[in-house]
């Protein structure tokens, strides 16, 4: 699982990096991948790992920030609440 995680970070930020003009150092990718995951294991969190598909809408759409993943999961938690208020709630009702 970790060379999928790895290999994944490290090939996309290696495309969009070529793309974009700039370079990207595999060691550091490593490095921080690592750091990420190991706070997340201590902290309860979930692994860490990138989004090759959410980094090629958010290029696509221009963006130049992570902030269209801030904008999308706002987006998708509205709509979701939406589903979940007009749904039923015997579904919803959490039994002791």
């Amino acid at each position: 699982m970790l060379l999928v995680g790895y290999t994944d970070n490290v090939l996309t930020g290696r495309a969009f990096a070529i793309r974009g003009g700039y370079s990207t150092d595999a060691n550091q990718e490593f490095l921080a991948l690592g750091a990420a995951n190991v706070g997340a294991g201590l902290f309860q969190g979930f692994p860490v790992s990138s989004s090759g598909s959410r980094t090629a809408i958010g290029d696509a759409q221009g963006s130049r920030t992570r902030l269209h993943s801030l904008v999308g999961a706002g987006q998708t938690h509205e709509k979701a609440a939406r589903v979940f208020d007009e749904g039923p709630v015997a579904g919803l009702v959490r039994f002791k």
